[in-house]
């Protein structure tokens, strides 16, 4: 692993760390623009394509990312190392930049956060960045509050979710075909980060996260650059 993965832990955590947030709002709704506000936008086609289901995850699928912003760049790898209970709730083990992010098994949802046997973050229910089945205008609402116990401070989240299109896009791993979500801020509208999910992978090829709320700069971009399924732990991927 890279020295400037360190640098990356707060941005690696923040996204998967490809995860989730107690759906409360599971419903089909207008699509929207990337600089207009909720509802603006004419309806996309709903239920346009096939549905992605809820995949498998088992202890040595590996995932390696490239990652960009404007002043660096770096690889991490994150790698599912266990199963655990998190605080109550049945969890894999994703290892990921010196940190180990619990996502439920019934979701997919992060949820919390350790760094050498100690938590150091938490939520009252997983952050969704996917909410299961995947399908072409499927709209969810994103509710929760995250506790940082190195900081000592908590703060509620509140975005908004939509399955935009299925698309078909190129990463260093591969070409492949892929669910695009894009993520909201609720109050506002305005765009915050893209994702591009694939089946075949079991988790997300590419991210962008912008700059600014009218999702015209980007400030990071991730990029899957390779994955294996049933390595162990320790190995690197090949």
């Amino acid at each position: 692993m890279k020295r400037n993965d360190k640098t990356l832990f707060l941005v690696v955590g923040f996204f998967f760390v490809f995860q989730a947030c107690a759906a409360q709002q599971l419903e089909v709704n207008p699509g929207f623009d990337k600089n207009t506000t909720l509802g603006e936008q004419a309806p996309s086609i709903l239920g346009e394509g096939p549905e992605a289901p809820k995949p498998t995850w088992e202890i040595g699928y590996a995932w390696e990312y490239e990652w960009e912003r404007p002043d660096s760049s770096g690889t991490f790898i994150q790698r599912i190392i266990g199963e655990e209970v998190f605080e109550g709730n049945p969890c894999f083990v994703l290892e990921s930049a010196g940190s180990e992010i619990f996502y439920t098994k019934n979701m997919l949802g992060e949820i919390g956060t350790k760094i050498r046997g100690r938590v150091v973050k938490r939520r009252d229910v997983p952050i969704l960045f996917l909410a299961w089945p995947l399908r072409v205008g499927r709209e969810w609402n994103n509710v929760y509050t995250v506790e940082d116990l190195r900081q000592e401070t908590a703060f509620k989240a509140d975005f908004r979710f939509m399955v935009s299109k299925i698309e078909e896009i190129t990463v260093p791993a591969g070409k492949f075909t892929t669910y695009k979500i894009e993520q909201y801020f609720s109050f506002s509208g305005k765009l915050l980060q893209e994702f591009w999910y694939s089946p075949k992978v079991k988790w997300i090829v590419k991210r962008i996260k912008y700059v600014d709320e009218a999702g015209l700069r980007t400030s990071h971009e991730f990029r899957l650059k390779n994955y294996a399924f049933h390595v162990y732990p320790e190995k690197e991927i090949i």
